[in-house]
């Protein structure tokens, strides 16, 4: 049983390496990379550390030390720029509204803060749970960010077009099961190690086939204007639609001490 599932992770990784690899092509050639650039960066170094932890683990040795920390330390860089990413996502959806922007940076910035300091609060001297639980507490920092993102888009009425919706239902699956299976894992550790490797891959693997489809049938170009009504209608629709939001920016365009500036 335990060959046959570290078969079967062999296999989905390997899948997952080649759809990676179609989906950094894909941004490339459609023009995407330029519009997300941290998304790209992201699956570059993704890409390069399986690249790296496939040369080093025969070298040193899969249960080696070395390896170990290797692997962590260079999990930790891609955890980080899988954060930024998601935050080059918020940014695309809300940066039109400078005010809430300057509030939802400084409030994830809180976040990752606070992450880092349950850590270490809760690692104590035990290097493995200081892991595990930055981990942990990282993966549901961006979720809970999504997931933010999603519910005030959808109470303020503010439209994520794709591929910006299908790459944040990404992020939220990956983000939500892996921390999960960290929970389960700083649970019965070695018993459920080998099961822990082959979810966190097949969700991954999920991930970015959701990503990689989205951003096939995204326009190559920049996103184009949306075309706007009679402008005699604006004046009793607007009020209707995004009155609350607009009100909302300006608050905290005030508060922030930004030019209020809206779509």
């Amino acid at each position: 049983m335990a060959l046959d599932i570290a078969s079967f992770e062999k296999l989905a990784w390997e899948l997952s390496l080649v759809l990676q690899a179609v989906l950094l092509g894909t941004l490339v050639a459609r023009g995407l990379h330029r519009r997300f650039p941290i998304l790209s960066v992201y699956l570059a170094l993704n890409l390069l550390q399986s690249v790296f932890l496939l040369i080093v683990y025969p070298l040193a040795g899969f249960h080696s030390r070395f390896a170990w920390v290797v692997g962590w330390a260079s999990h930790g860089i891609v955890v980080g720029a899988k954060a930024l990413a998601v935050g080059e996502l918020c940014h695309h959806v809300l940066a039109s509204y400078r005010g809430i922007w300057a509030l939802g940076w400084r409030v994830l910035t809180a976040g990752a803060v606070t992450v880092l300091v349950f850590a270490i609060a809760f690692g104590r001297h035990d290097f493995l749970v200081l892991i595990l639980t930055l981990d942990l507490g990282a993966e549901l920092a961006i979720a809970t960010a999504i997931v933010s993102l999603f519910s005030f888009a959808a109470y303020y009425e503010v439209p994520i077009v794709e591929p910006l919706r299908a790459l944040g239902l990404g992020f939220c699956l990956y983000s939500c099961v892996h921390a999960l299976n960290n929970l389960v894992l700083q649970r019965f550790m070695h018993p459920y190690a080998a099961v822990w490797n082959l979810v966190g891959t097949l969700t991954f693997f999920a991930s970015v086939t959701i990503w990689l489809r989205a951003c096939l049938k995204a326009a190559p170009a920049a996103e184009t204007k949306p075309v706007l009504l009679d402008a005699t209608v604006y004046p009793t629709l607007m009020p209707e639609v995004n009155g609350r939001l607009i009100s909302l920016n300006e608050g905290l365009s005030k508060l922030w001490m930004t030019e209020p500036h809206h779509r």
